[in-house]
């Protein structure tokens, strides 16, 4: 089932370059990124090129990923048009897929600022490097839009899915850019380097190290030191890549997409950063939300007649006898399935409730609790039909 407003971002979608797939962790983020690629491809003929990270294995078989060669960073899933069903004789895309590699993604973004082939050299050989990547407040989530950046710079792909990292705050995501700008050109670093940039100072500072070195061990100090001097060659490269990044994000052709279930801690987060991006003049294209009780169990009536039939002893009887059970273990079996099924339907009035709030804040599809199994293309490209009609 999908809302009428899902038409609407549906035509946003089609005409996007890039589409953020955010919201925190354990909503079914990835899922929905890869559905929504297949579906582009399948049915919009674009080539969709899906950034994802650290996908639930069957997912990364059904996008090729699991078995990709080692250093293969794109990796080409293969779609065909269905051959019935509401997308039958859709046209086909390209479908390609990549894991996001944040240690490797660091390292494009240094050869990406434009330093002397020497100091990108020595930047990534120094031993605190990695450390500082590793530890930066919301790396991963930089490196992820960087990584995005270069894919919408790839002529290969006129679409680029990204499957954000999972985060308890959606809005580090947002902040990334500009944190990354107030670390590489604040004080901290310039403070860190006036003894590598004066002779006088340095030679100043040099009982201190001599000091520290004795008490931390080898050069731990020269090391922190250099890491900052080197950092310094790479600030105007980084602080350039990092308004790239800020202005893809604002970006007429980026569609910001919201993935939630019901539960309270995610849909409050999502009202939250719906909120928040909404003053900051970028809104939330839509929302989708997932694991919702189909409509059809909120009919109340069914526990009634469940009920009814815990009390109808023909129907205890026939029952019994069909599963070979005595009629006092079926009939206290049914009174427990008519629990359950009064208590989904409750969950589900409440979700009707939950639902119609979200209306407010973008256009929203809705996603129905299933088994079916998503472990391929086909089975993806089943679940996108949630997605918009």
């Amino acid at each position: 089932m999908s809302t009428p407003a899902a038409t609407s971002w549906a035509s946003r979608i089609a005409a996007s370059r890039a589409i953020i797939v955010c919201g925190t962790g354990g909503v079914g983020k990835t899922t929905v990124a890869a559905a929504m690629g297949v579906r582009a491809a399948v049915e919009s003929g674009r080539r969709v090129v899906v950034l994802t990270v650290d996908p639930a294995r069957r997912l990364a078989t059904a996008l090729g990923i699991a078995d990709a060669a080692e250093g293969e960073r794109e990796v080409r899933v293969v779609v065909a048009p269905p051959t019935s069903g509401e997308t039958a004789g859709a046209s086909t895309g390209e479908l390609w897929a990549t894991m996001l590699d944040p240690e490797r993604a660091w390292d494009d973004l240094i050869e990406r600022t434009g330093a002397s082939a020497s100091d990108q050299a020595a930047l990534t050989a120094n031993p605190l490097y990695r450390q500082l990547t590793r530890r930066f407040a919301h790396a991963q989530a930089y490196v992820g839009l960087e990584r995005m950046c270069e894919l919408l710079d790839d002529e290969r792909f006129d679409l680029v899915i990204v499957d954000t990292p999972p985060s308890r705050n959606a809005l580090e995501l947002f902040d990334a850019p500009r944190r990354m700008e107030e670390f590489f050109g604040g004080r901290l670093v310039r403070w860190l380097t006036v003894p590598a940039r004066s002779r006088v100072l340095s030679a100043m500072s040099r009982p201190f190290y001599a000091v520290a070195d004795r008490v931390l061990g080898g050069s731990f100090l020269h090391d922190i030191a250099e890491l900052f001097r080197l950092l310094q060659t790479v600030e105007p490269g980084l602080i350039r890549r990092a308004r790239r990044v800020t202005g893809e994000l604002a970006a007429a052709t980026t569609t910001l997409l919201a993935v939630t279930t019901l539960e309270t801690a995610p849909l409050a987060e999502t009202r939250l950063l719906a909120a928040e991006l909404t003053s900051r003049g970028t809104p939330l294209s839509a929302v989708v939300v997932n694991r919702v009780i189909p409509e059809r169990f909120a009919d109340s009536s069914l526990a009634d007649d469940v009920r009814r039939w815990t009390v109808d002893s023909t129907v205890v009887e026939q029952v019994a006898e069909a599963v070979s059970e005595t009629p006092t273990v079926v009939s206290r079996v049914l009174r427990g399935v008519a629990e359950r099924v009064e208590e989904t339907a409750l969950r589900a009035e409440m979700q009707r409730d939950l639902l119609a709030g979200l209306e407010e804040l973008a256009g929203s599809s809705v996603i129905p609790s299933t088994d079916a199994p998503l472990g391929d293309v086909a089975g993806l490209l089943a679940l996108s039909l949630y997605l918009w009609p």
